[in-house]
């Protein structure tokens, strides 16, 4: 890993808990795509590193009840791999599956994604839109946070020091429903995303990329393409950096949300 820090290996989940609330803090690391690079570069300084790849309560994918829940430390490798993800939820199955390169794939964790804080992510936008939900945990108890609430700036997140994020629930999708993403970028990331959940009623559409935090649009009839098309541009147009300038983002983004939303058909939508 490089660093001079104290790596810590832990048994389970409570015992990484309390490794986190101890005086000396500890930075987690998981599949360490994000994290290693920044140590060898001197961007992190910290005195422990916590390893959680292997703990148990991190690494299951099942179903509970009407939701899927997928462990922080779950790889892309398995979420694509994963007969009960791509029967239940192929976007986000597919979007893994492609995402970055091998390396990323092998190692790299849903938790991780979230936890880095990038605006240059992927999978953070089309859980935004599935109304996805991080299950944290501490020695002080538990909490939900919505995950489009995860990220507050570019690298910092609500969790405090000693949380740990353990998994996301993502509600399961109705056959009568349908979700989509698209995106436009480069092999650094995407310059803009956007994703849709499509209900009969209504559509939530997210956009992302744009800054650091996705932004989330609820679209009462996607056929208006031109108020999608105002709507998407002016969110946009933030001055918050990225792999493209505002007025390109804000160029590209309109066409992507109309074209995924003129895609997406939930049954019993009129028209």
């Amino acid at each position: 890993m490089l660093t001079d820090a104290e790596v810590l290996t832990v048994p389970d989940l409570p015992a990484a808990l309390a490794e986190l609330a101890a005086p000396v803090p500890a930075t987690v690391c998981a599949g360490g795509t994000d994290l290693v690079p920044r140590l060898r570069r001197g961007e992190v300084v910290t005195g422990r590193v916590l390893l959680c790849r292997r703990l148990e309560e991190l690494g299951r994918i099942d179903a509970d009840g009407g939701s899927l829940r997928i462990g922080a430390a779950v790889t892309y490798r398995r979420i694509a791999e994963s007969a009960l993800l791509t029967e239940a939820l192929p976007v986000l199955r597919d979007l893994s599956a492609h995402l970055a390169n091998p390396r990323v794939r092998n190692r790299g964790t849903i938790g991780g994604h979230l936890c880095a804080a990038r605006s240059r992510y992927d999978v953070l936008t089309l859980l935004a839109a599935l109304d996805a939900r991080a299950h944290v945990a501490s020695v002080r108890g538990t909490r939900v946070v919505p995950v489009a609430d995860v990220v507050l700036a570019e690298r910092r997140t609500v969790l405090a020091p000693d949380e740990l994020l353990v998994d996301v629930e993502i509600p399961v999708v109705p056959a009568a429903h349908e979700v989509g993403f698209e995106r436009v970028g480069t092999s650094q990331g995407p310059i803009v995303n956007v994703a849709a959940w499509a209900r009969p009623e209504r559509t939530t559409l997210v956009v992302g990329a744009v800054g650091a935090r996705p932004i989330t649009l609820e679209v009462a009839d996607p056929r208006d393409t031109d108020d999608v098309a105002g709507r998407v541009r002016a969110a946009a147009l933030s001055d918050e950096p990225g792999l493209a300038s505002p007025w390109y983002r804000a160029q590209v983004a309109p066409t992507l949300a109309v074209r995924l939303l003129g895609r997406l058909r939930p049954a019993g939508r009129a028209g």
